[in-house]
């Protein structure tokens, strides 16, 4: 490269490094997109265990009351188990998305279980 001038020198080397950048640019982009990617099925993760934890928690007072309203007959009661069967079903319909066939089961289960309950209380 002797023989080429410095003004063409400067030229070819602004020109490497700009495509330099752009290629760094380009595949800092790619991993960026990777992992927001990533980060979005966390997070979708995450809301379904905390859907799962609340199910569980509504699971909990369902039996609580259900029991309850069978022994007592308190009118509390019952409203009471019906507010905790209304959160374990909208718990249950956020959580159906990932496994819909488990969900179902899983209310069936409940249903069974609550009429059962009902049931042992007459």
């Amino acid at each position: 490269m002797p023989n080429v001038s410095i003004r063409v020198r400067l030229i070819f080397l602004s020109v490497l490094l700009l495509a330099i950048l752009a290629l760094s640019s380009a595949l800092l982009i790619r991993e960026l997109a990777r992992d927001s990617r990533s980060l979005a099925e966390e997070a979708m993760l995450v809301s379904v265990v905390k859907n799962a934890n609340s199910a569980s928690k509504h699971f909990g007072d369902l039996k609580y009351w259900v029991i309850d309203s069978a022994v007592t007959q308190l009118a509390s009661s019952r409203q009471a188990s019906e507010a905790a069967k209304a959160g374990l079903d909208s718990d249950l319909k956020a959580i159906s998305a990932v496994d819909p066939a488990v969900v179902a089961a899983i209310g069936r289960e409940v249903g069974a279980m609550t009429d059962l309950a009902r049931q042992a209380g007459v």
